[in-house]
């Protein structure tokens, strides 16, 4: 399936760079300490949540040349192995947030879907 880009007129090279910071930001937070994170109003689980929607919706948008399954599935996979890295720092490893990672990656697939099918993504701008 081919992904258009919004008609906001965001170029390639905008999403690429969201994209990236996104995914290396959710690295940085998911090893740091847990008493260095910042404090949120949101549970642990809506943060996983939207974090891994972000990423599988950000890359879907900067790498259109990649079917967006398959960036849902690398975000998903990513969830799962950020959190047994999690075994090599002080924090723990939880099954419920990469429970959370793989649906928020999910969402973030139907949220490029959805857009995409009601019209409301356009031609890329590079």
């Amino acid at each position: 399936m081919e992904i258009k880009m919004p008609q906001s007129g965001l170029s390639v090279r905008t999403w690429q760079t969201a994209a990236v910071l996104c995914w290396v930001s959710v690295t940085v937070l998911s090893l740091l300490p847990g008493e260095d994170l910042p404090a949120t109003s949101l549970s642990d689980k809506q943060e996983h949540f939207i974090a891994y929607a972000c990423i599988a919706l950000l890359y879907s948008l900067g790498w259109r040349n990649i079917a967006p399954w398959r960036w849902a599935i690398a975000a998903a996979c990513y969830g799962v192995l950020i959190e047994l890295a999690q075994n090599l720092t002080t924090r723990t490893p939880d099954v419920l947030d990469a429970v959370a990672n793989s649906l928020g990656a999910g969402i973030g697939l139907l949220l490029v879907v959805s857009l995409n099918w009601i019209g409301l993504l356009k031609p890329e701008r590079n």
